[in-house]
């Protein structure tokens, strides 16, 4: 289990430092959003556009920590985590 979280940490860390180098290169608004003839109407800000996936990778993370501690039937869990 400590090699899985391991791993997870250096990802997410990777994610936030790749995000931190590009910052500077990424323009003002980012297109995010393209209709069906390949137009762009869909923007987000410079910090969003670099940070909104690190950001979202960290809060599932979290997420998934979290669940198992708060389920009833923690007992399912304790088999599923030993094979990690």
């Amino acid at each position: 289990m400590r090699k899985v979280t391991a791993a997870i940490t250096g990802l997410v860390l990777l994610s936030f430092i790749l995000s931190i180098y590009f910052y500077p290169q990424v323009p003002d608004q980012m297109a995010t959003h393209w209709d069906s003839q390949g137009e762009v109407n869909g923007y987000m800000s410079k910090f969003w556009g670099t940070f909104f996936m690190p950001l979202l990778i960290t809060g599932l993370v979290i997420l998934f920590l979290v669940i198992p501690k708060i389920d009833p039937r923690k007992r399912k869990h304790r088999n599923v985590q030993e094979t990690l």
